[in-house]
């Protein structure tokens, strides 16, 4: 009778505790699922923030920087800028060009002022010179 007692303690514990193993066996491999499930998500996520954030780069780049870059090599150029883009920028355009138009007749009237008598409205001296320096530079004969 003690036999049979301690064959089926054994025998219960056997089976209790193979339940208990396969039920968290169960359990592991569903969080495992779950936990690969999550990782496929995050590595999705973090795909798709890195081919945002190049996409951002490339519009920025193409509709920033580069008219940007545009206009900077019209004013060192001292050309006019082109009135594009946004408000802001369209602003500036226009406010750069109207100023480059004012510094033009500006710098027209200073050389007219500066090559012409005031009182008789000819040419000057210096202007004369650099009028018969010029001609003379050229081979061929003016009458």
């Amino acid at each position: 009778d003690y036999q049979d007692s301690k064959n089926q303690i054994n025998r219960y514990t056997t089976i209790g505790l193979e339940e208990i193993l396969s039920h968290y066996l169960q359990v592991q491999t569903t969080d495992k699922n779950h936990f690969y499930r999550f990782l496929l998500i995050q590595m999705c996520t973090i795909v798709a923030l890195f081919l945002a954030s190049v996409g951002l780069f490339i519009a920025i780049r193409l509709l920033v920087l580069r008219p940007i870059d545009y206009d900077i090599k019209s004013i060192r150029g001292e050309k006019k800028m082109h009135v594009l883009g946004s408000y802001e920028m369209r602003l500036i355009a226009k406010t750069y060009n109207a100023l480059r138009e004012k510094d033009e007749i500006k710098a027209s009237i200073l050389k007219h002022k500066a090559e012409h008598d005031p009182l008789t409205g000819l040419i000057n001296r210096e202007a004369f010179a650099k009028i018969k320096e010029v001609l003379s530079d050229t081979a061929e004969p003016i009458a």
